[in-house]
């Protein structure tokens, strides 16, 4: 199954992870619900994961209200 392939070893460089990775990550930490605005309109990978900042969160498109809050 394409979810299987796509399985994140433990040893693959968040910096090295594509869009695919990014949604496999995204999926398993519980948030369905933006992995097609993250990676399927902005082709957000890995590198630019790590760039992201709260207030991208907070912002739209995102708009996410609770950050641990």
């Amino acid at each position: 199954a394409v979810e299987e392939e796509m399985a994140l070893p433990n040893h693959l460089c968040i910096r090295r992870w594509t869009t695919k990775h990014v949604a496999v990550w995204l999926k398993d930490e519980g948030f369905f619900e933006y992995v097609d605005i993250l990676c399927n309109k902005h082709r957000l990978d890995g590198i630019t994961l790590l760039t992201l900042t709260e207030y991208d969160l907070r912002s739209p498109p995102l708009e996410i209200k609770i950050l641990g809050d």
